[in-house]
């Protein structure tokens, strides 16, 4: 399932990537574990009948000629040949390799065309764990480029142009990863075959401790509190990853321990955290407004916060969103309207919310998937080139176009199954007009909205904005 996506700026991702070479320290640690095994005594059982030559049944190959010709009794007695076990790590030092990896037409397969749009997406099944590259042309085409393994399930992911790899600052390609493991990995989206990560923020070990309750809920809660205490502590797990686009050494995090944290990936240090009411399943900074940044957690708490001020003294604006038993599944900032943030929850509504000195005011409710087993809006997007055109995914199959335009009217265009399964997560290419990403439970897609009949006629006369 593909559990989240995202497009890179055109032009982003280096035209020929590089491919991955490992140091010679890596390859000392790697031959060194080889030989480990190689040299791995082998324990053999002492109970074991013997079976002398006059009574074993003749072999097959004392009784076959064919076998006899081949001479496998003296094949440990014939010269080594290289192999794989013993020989070289880096295939560009296999003398017996004649197809070299800088030949043109392995450059020409890896190449990314610079008007090509390319698409981050995270897919986590039973059968594999991987951060996948697709590379999308003006054409229409949509193919895989290449991926990397993080080894734990991920959850989400984030694209920047900077980060701190060893002692440098460094301007690139780089994808954060969160999982369920402590660390938010980075890998250089412009190596292919990498095996590790250029950096890594960790989170801490333990959870922090709940807020304060009340004497009178204490003393009620007073088992439960025990038990609570006895249980061991998970670690912590990132849910939710946004990376700041007009101030790129900034990386913010939602977790499992009820945190939202944002980093300095050119430090590698987390500058400030606030904690919230539950687990942080989603954040979205704003667009045009760097500092502001939006959380929503698994009790359907939103918060917005001005970095600027400090997360730890407390949100800007906050909302109750949809009564209790609510998750919050979703945000979207409107990019054509400066105060609005969209929110989706799990109970199928999604809400529009005005940000405001005073807080946060409610502007419509949409009952967007409704009437099944398992209503989750689990993914939405709003167009930033045709105002007023979300999407909506839900754990129900559907994909749902409307047009927001006017809160007294919103309209739905179309509703359908397009053979993904519940899905997942969706986002809009920032500089190619509708192009849309679809991930689902089983596959993932790149459509153009545009193209959309039902969009061209609701929207005929009304320009992209570029």
């Amino acid at each position: 399932m593909y559990t989240s996506v995202v497009w890179l700026p055109k032009g982003a991702a280096k035209q020929n990537p590089e491919q991955y070479v490992p140091t010679d320290a890596d390859k000392a640690a790697l031959m060194s574990r080889i030989q480990s095994a190689s040299e791995a005594p082998v324990s053999v059982s002492t109970t074991s009948t013997v079976t002398t030559q006059s009574d074993a049944p003749a072999t097959p190959a004392e009784t076959d000629p064919d076998l006899q010709e081949l001479n496998m009794d003296a094949y440990d007695d014939e010269e080594d040949l290289p192999c794989i076990s013993g020989g070289f790590i880096d295939p560009q030092d296999d003398p017996y390799m004649t197809i070299k990896e800088d030949d043109e037409d392995e450059i020409i397969d890896h190449s990314i065309n610079p008007t090509a749009s390319v698409l981050l997406a995270t897919k986590a099944d039973a059968q594999v764990s991987q951060l996948e590259v697709h590379v999308r042309e003006q054409t229409g085409t949509f193919d895989s480029h290449h991926e990397v393994f993080p080894g734990v399930l991920p959850t989400c992911c984030a694209w920047g142009p900077t980060c701190r790899i060893g002692a440098q600052v460094q301007r690139g390609s780089f994808a954060a990863v969160g999982t369920f493991s402590p660390d938010i990995t980075i890998w250089d989206m412009d190596l292919l075959d990498a095996v590790e990560p250029v950096a890594a923020l960790t989170h801490p070990a333990a959870r922090p401790a709940p807020p304060p309750l009340s004497l009178a809920r204490k003393r009620r809660n007073k088992k439960k509190k025990r038990a609570q205490q006895a249980a061991p502590e998970m670690p912590t797990a990132t849910l939710a990853l946004s990376w700041n686009t007009h101030m790129p050494q900034l990386l913010a995090s939602g977790s499992s321990d009820h945190a939202v944290r944002v980093w300095d990936v050119n430090r590698m240090t987390c500058l400030d955290t606030a904690l919230v009411e539950s687990e942080v399943n989603a954040l979205q900074w704003h667009p045009t407004r760097p500092s502001i940044l939006a959380a929503g957690d698994m009790k359907g708490n939103v918060a917005i916060f001005d970095a600027s001020r400090g997360l730890s003294k407390g949100p800007i604006a906050r909302a109750s969103v949809g009564g209790r038993g609510v998750e919050i599944e979703s945000l979207a900032w409107d990019p054509h309207h400066d105060a609005r943030l969209l929110v989706s929850c799990s109970n199928g509504s999604v809400y529009c919310y005005e940000s405001q000195p005073t807080g946060a005011r409610l502007l419509w409710q949409l009952a967007a998937h409704q009437g099944g087993e398992d209503n989750a809006v689990s993914a939405i997007a709003i167009c930033p080139h045709l105002a007023g055109l979300l999407v909506t995914g839900g754990h129900d199959d559907q994909l749902k176009v409307w047009d927001v335009r006017d809160p007294h009217d919103l309209a739905l265009l179309s509703a359908r199954d397009i053979d993904v399964g519940p899905v997942l997560s969706l986002c809009f290419a920032p500089d190619e007009p509708g192009l849309l990403a679809i991930g689902g439970a089983r596959r993932l897609l790149a459509s153009d909205t545009r193209q959309w009949p039902f969009v061209q006629q609701r929207w005929a006369g009304d320009k992209a904005r570029q």
